[in-house]
């Protein structure tokens, strides 16, 4: 679900004579135009509510489904017994209907909050923003529908917010999956390199005595050297898939918190937000979006580097540059396994003084 904040026009609705009078030719028109655009919306609300393909992820529960179901036939039945208002309802029917054909891929995906978000904007929609003006109010009516359509695009920008977050929430769901995935070749790779330095100890050092003229490197030597640099590899390949996972997090907590925002104002008031604050937020929705797409142009190119690296590794042991990247890739496994011994000292350091301090409060309770 692609995010948009709405610029809106005022909107001028015309408005009908009482329905039970009689009509002209032209509200006959625009009535039996409302009577088709609710049909529209109860069609569309009910593909949804006999649609029992929904949710393909198992995340919402049986019970869920059912309670949305049951507000779905509310919904439209309300649609198709709806009756006709003196006013143009076209805007209005056009923000019901939109939110109405949201709510299979928020089911499909298995996007709960999503779903909550879309029948409460459904809900206002249909039960409030297509009442009837009561003709005391006739002279208010552009600025009494100005702020329904205003309140229905609000729903309708909390609903693609929500949407966002839901996308964001699967990226970070494969991420944490890929994660898990490199961290188990890394820790195996690691492993499998210590214990080969362990057993031949002469291979690393022909590997340190590069710098001191040495020239020729055995098959051993390679190996080693080729085994550090993919733990170095898979080390970088972590470290920038958590810094991608931090930015999606990031965007998720802006997205929500912009949701709040548009929440609050519309339960503590009927001050519906400026044009001013929605540019804001537009600003900062792109941030957002600019930041995640420069994280995934990094990404891609470390990806496509590393499926260069088996090629570039054989040029560099024929060429005459092979000692000084040999050293390179020795200073740079120094440097790793200095980062990896600080981050386990960290670690045993933060263990040692949580048991202290329950220690000290075990002391303390029991006096």
């Amino acid at each position: 679900m692609a995010f948009e904040l709405f610029k809106r026009n005022k909107p001028q609705p015309k408005v009908y004579g009482n329905p039970t009078t009689g009509a002209s030719a032209g509200q006959t028109g625009a009535q039996s135009q409302d009577r088709k655009e609710t049909q529209d919306v109860a069609a569309v609300l009910n593909t949804v509510r006999f649609n029992q393909s929904a949710d393909i992820t198992g995340r919402i529960t049986q019970e869920q489904m059912d309670r949305y179901r049951g507000a779905i036939s509310g919904m439209t039945m309300q649609m198709e017994n709806a009756k006709i208002i003196r006013l143009d309802a076209h805007e209005i029917n056009a923000c019901i209907k939109a939110m109405a054909e949201s709510l299979p891929g928020a089911l499909r995906g298995g996007n709960a909050d999503t779903v909550d978000r879309i029948l409460r904007g459904l809900a206002y929609g249909i039960t409030q923003a297509r009442q009837d003006i009561p003709e005391k109010d006739m002279d208010r009516a552009a600025d009494i529908v100005e702020r329904r359509v205003r309140r229905l695009n609000m729903y309708r920008d909390i609903i693609a917010l929500s949407g966002k977050i839901d996308e964001l929430s699967q990226s970070v769901r494969q991420q944490e999956k890929k994660l898990g995935q490199y961290q188990e070749v890394f820790a195996q790779c690691k492993a499998d390199l210590k214990r080969v330095c362990d057993s031949r100890p002469d291979l690393v050092r022909e590997l340190e005595e590069l710098g001191f003229g040495s020239n020729q490197l055995s098959a051993g030597a390679k190996g080693i050297d080729t085994a550090r640099v993919k733990v170095l590899q898979l080390s970088d390949s972590i470290e920038n898939l958590e810094r991608q996972k931090a930015t999606n997090e990031e965007a998720m907590a802006g997205h929500m918190a912009t949701i709040r925002s548009l929440e609050n104002q519309m339960t503590q008031s009927n001050a519906l937000v400026d044009e001013q604050t929605l540019e804001d937020i537009r600003k900062q929705q792109e941030a957002f979006q600019q930041d995640i797409l420069r994280l995934e142009r990094q990404i891609d190119e470390m990806e496509r580097v590393n499926k260069d690296f088996t090629r570039a590794m054989d040029a560099v042991y024929s060429s005459p540059e092979m000692v000084d990247r040999i050293i390179r890739h020795a200073m740079e496994w120094e440097a790793f396994e200095k980062k990896e011994k600080a981050k386990e000292e960290g670690i045993r350091e933060g263990q040692k003084n949580t048991a202290e301090n329950e220690q000290t409060t075990g002391r303390i309770l029991n006096y």
